[in-house]
């Protein structure tokens, strides 16, 4: 920038030009605010996080575990359940801004199994026993309950007990 400096007594004024160099000073990237990121076990992860370099330079990124360096995403799997910390780094190529972004994974919930014979012939009038045995992986606790149960039918404790009638078979034919 071309400056001119005056210098004025009460009669004579004196002027001396001055050339003034500015340096470009870089700036570093600057993240937009991040919301919280928390998935379920076997989930996917996926940052969404965006830098703006404010001298207007492309921005690229760069991630710690449990990402992978140049990959904004992360497949969970069983058993990942806990809080985490990924670094992103966003950089110009000259100067960079780092972010410590938490990640949350919890725990998924697995569905029980259930235990019994998948077909049962009996004949009409006999009483019979069906035992169903269900577990859990999660040791959540489980109650067996049995819906539409047939007339005169009980179920107690994971154990069918039931005597059909002689009108009670559907198709007849043998």
């Amino acid at each position: 920038y071309p400056l001119v400096v005056n210098a004025c007594g009460k009669k004579e004024c004196l002027s001396q030009d001055l050339l003034l160099h500015l340096r470009h000073v870089n700036r570093a990237p600057v993240f937009d605010l991040i919301n919280k990121t928390s998935v379920m076990e076997t989930e996917k992860v996926s940052l969404m996080l965006r830098a703006v370099d404010p001298d207007g330079d492309i921005v690229h990124y760069y991630y710690t575990d449990p990402l992978s360096k140049y990959d904004a995403s992360w497949e969970t799997k069983k058993g990942d359940k806990g809080n985490y910390t990924t670094y992103v780094t966003a950089t110009d190529g000259k100067s960079e801004t780092t972010l410590a972004v938490p990640i949350m994974v919890t725990k998924k919930n697995i569905l029980p199994t259930i235990k019994t014979e998948d077909t049962l012939t009996v004949n009409e009038n006999q009483e019979f026993t069906l035992a169903v045995k269900a577990s859990d992986e999660d040791n959540d606790q489980l109650t067996l309950k049995l819906r539409n149960p047939p007339l005169g039918a009980s179920f107690k404790e994971g154990v069918l007990i039931w005597q059909p009638g002689y009108d009670n078979v559907i198709n007849k034919t043998d």
